[in-house]
């Protein structure tokens, strides 16, 4: 969030700075000092500053230039001991009110961070940016209701907003007002069809209240535009299913998967595709990966654990399940050993015994696991031995 409001913090050093240009310059080069701090050469910025300290230590414009800087730096301290005193040099200074919002966001101390932006606001009551940089600590602070009326406010003051708007409707997702949400998106798509962000969350909400044209029309468009974005795309590929257009989701599946979009979501919407299309072969494996993608490693130790349980348990079909499962997961052949061995000792039944100790045997070293020696020679014993 701190280098996403950079920008808008430089430029309101400038704007908010107004009259005082004047004497600013007479003091030291402070375009210099911004060149400095939009390079993000925030030491040097320090190093530049320190020089005018005994001279303008009292002035509200340096000292705030000397506390930003600090802030960037990320030496908190020393920026809100210069921010605040900017403060007591003027208490109305705009700048200096903004950082010590931001640095009290930072680090978490909401209340101050909000007292701030109020305090800005009774300044600046038409500044949009401030009323919606207030809703966000509002739900930093868990209090929806207050975000959401400080975002329609921000949005009143400037519906060419995007991100006024897309703050304002996530808020009202949360509240469940998703009929709301979207009108006021159709409302801002019906003068200003550029935004993609906008268009991204009318797909979104159109998906959730089952507008299935509505999803098509915009994934389209963002689609035509390759916009680097997932969920619109899976929201369209499910539509597609839907209306029975298969190679279309297929096509947007696989364009995904080309540009290192491949989420369960996407696989299993291709597997829908091949699955409309009767190629059910490349659906399962398709399936088979968005298993094995559901699953973390970490299943193995869950199911080893919960095999030795049964074990314990003297449930023995139940703790070859587990080794069972665990290889059709991830394919590891020490599952088929640990099954076969478990039907040989302890169920004997050496017909099942047989059935996992072949297929060990089969796919034991076809992975990229090295197969044990030992086990190996014991199946082919075992094997021998029972024909």
């Amino acid at each position: 969030m701190k280098q996403a409001l950079r920008y808008f913090l430089v430029t309101a050093l400038l704007v908010f700075a107004g009259r005082s240009f004047a004497i600013a310059q007479e003091t030291y080069d402070r375009y210099e000092l911004v060149s400095l701090q939009q390079q993000q050469d925030y030491e040097g910025a320090i190093k530049y500053l320190q020089q005018f300290t005994a001279v303008y230590a009292g002035t509200p414009v340096y000292v705030t230039d000397l506390g930003y800087s600090y802030y960037q730096n990320n030496q908190y301290a020393e920026a809100r001991t210069w921010l605040e005193r900017a403060l007591k040099l003027n208490p109305h200074y705009a700048p200096a009110l903004l950082y010590l919002a931001q640095l009290n966001y930072e680090e978490k101390d909401f209340p101050q961070s909000l007292g701030y932006y109020k305090k800005l606001l009774l300044l600046y009551p038409e500044r949009w940016r401030f009323h919606q940089q207030a809703a966000t600590v509002f739900l930093q602070m868990g209090y929806a209701d207050s975000a959401a009326k400080y975002l329609q406010e921000a949005y009143r003051l400037n519906p060419q907003a995007g991100t006024a708007l897309l703050g304002l409707t996530d808020v009202l997702v949360r509240q469940n007002k998703i009929q709301e949400a979207d009108s006021l998106l159709t409302i801002f798509l019906a003068r200003d069809t550029t935004d993609r962000n906008v268009i991204a969350r009318k797909t979104e909400l159109a998906f959730k209240l089952e507008k299935k044209e509505e999803v098509v029309r915009w994934g389209e468009a963002l689609l035509r535009d390759s916009v680097y974005v997932t969920d619109p795309f899976i929201y369209l590929s499910a539509v597609y299913i839907a209306q029975q257009r298969y190679q279309d989701a297929i096509g947007v599946c696989e364009w995904l998967l080309t540009t290192n979009r491949a989420g369960q979501s996407v696989l299993y919407y291709a597997a829908l595709g091949y699955a409309g299309l009767n190629d059910r072969e490349q659906s399962n494996r398709l399936l088979s990966l968005c298993v094995r993608m559901s699953l973390k490693e970490d299943a193995i130790v869950y199911w080893n654990a919960q095999a030795e349980n049964y074990i314990a348990l003297k449930q023995y079909n139940a703790a070859v399940a587990c080794h069972d499962s665990a290889w059709y997961v991830f394919q590891r052949p020490a599952h088929l050993y640990a099954a076969g061995y478990l039907a040989e000792v302890y169920l004997k039944d050496n017909r099942k015994a047989a059935l996992y100790y072949r297929r060990f045997k089969k796919f034991a070293g076809a992975g990229k696991e090295v197969p044990d020696e030992k086990l190996l020679r014991y199946v082919d014993a075992w094997l021998r031995a029972h024909p």
